[in-house]
């Protein structure tokens, strides 16, 4: 159990990685830190609706690489 949790801790870690700094930086304050939106939005200089708009992004683009990376395991 505790190697499959490592695992998808490693998976999600490059999952974000791999996102591009725009969304990277929403995503990380976020759902990382934990930080309210309208705090993120004020932080990067960006409205609340493009602060919704790229975690919404960000969100669906971690999901993409968790899905592929763990199909690709699922089929070892």
């Amino acid at each position: 159990m505790q190697l499959a949790q490592q695992q998808m801790k490693q998976l999600l870690k490059e999952a974000v990685d791999a996102l591009p700094e725009l969304y990277r930086s929403v995503y990380q304050l976020c759902d990382v830190e934990d930080w309210r939106g309208d705090e993120v939005a004020r932080r990067l200089a960006i409205s609340r609706a493009a602060m919704k708009s790229r975690l919404h992004r960000a969100r669906g683009l971690v999901g993409s690489h968790l899905d592929a990376a763990l199909s690709l395991q699922f089929r070892k």
